[in-house]
C-alpha cells in the first residue's frame, strides 16, 4: 500500500469529522494536512531505511549468550585491545558470539591440557559484562555515506518548513 493511502487511513481513523480535501495539483487543501502528510511520509522513508539497514546488518544470536550455565576459556597469553581473548571452536578471539561453551569446568580444563595460560571463566559471569563496541576495521566511510544518501533522498521542496 502507497503512503499516501496510509496517511489517508490514519487520518479518517483518528479523526473522523474532518474531511479530507486537496487542490487541483493533488496537495491537500490546508496547509495542516499537507505538512503532516509530508512528515509521515519522510518519517516512513527513515522507517522503510532503518528496516533495510536493520536486515541488513541482523545477526542471530546463538543459544550460549542465554546459557544457564558453562565455562569459556581464556588465553591469558595476551588480549585484543582492551578485551580479554577466548577460545573459539577453531582458535582464538574477543567476539561473544563466537566463544566455545564448555558445559563443565572439568571439560573446560581437559581441553587447557594444563597449559597454566589457560584459565575457565564462568559463562553466564562473561556474558553479563559484555559490552557493544565498534571494530574499526568494520567502520567503512563508503557505507556511511551510502546511508546518509538514503536518508537525504526526500527533496527539500517537500518538507514544509524547506529543511
Amino acid at each position: 500500500m502507497d503512503i499516501q493511502k496510509i496517511f489517508e487511513q490514519l487520518y479518517v481513523k483518528n479523526a473522523p469529522s474532518w474531511s479530507i480535501e486537496r487542490d487541483p495539483d493533488n496537495s491537500y487543501k490546508y496547509h495542516a494536512t499537507q505538512s503532516a502528510f509530508l512528515l509521515f511520509k519522510q518519517q516512513q522513508y527513515e522507517i522503510e531505511a532503518l528496516k533495510a539497514e536493520l536486515i541488513k546488518t541482523k545477526t542471530a544470536l546463538p543459544e550460549q549468550t542465554n546459557c544457564k550455565g558453562g565455562y569459556y576459556l581464556q588465553d591469558c597469553r595476551g588480549y585484543i585491545g582492551n578485551c580479554m581473548k577466548f577460545w573459539y571452536t577453531h582458535g582464538y578471539g574477543a567476539k561473544l558470539l563466537e566463544f566455545h561453551l564448555f558445559s563443565t569446568k572439568e571439560e573446560a580444563l581437559s581441553a587447557a591440557g594444563g597449559a597454566p595460560w589457560h584459565k575457565p571463566w564462568y559463562a553466564p559471569y562473561i556474558n553479563s559484562l559484555a559490552e557493544y563496541t565498534i571494530d574499526m576495521q568494520l567502520a567503512d566511510r563508503n557505507a556511511e555515506k551510502a546511508m546518509i544518501e538514503s536518508q537525504e533522498q526526500i527533496p527539500k521542496e517537500e518538507t514544509p518548513n524547506g529543511c
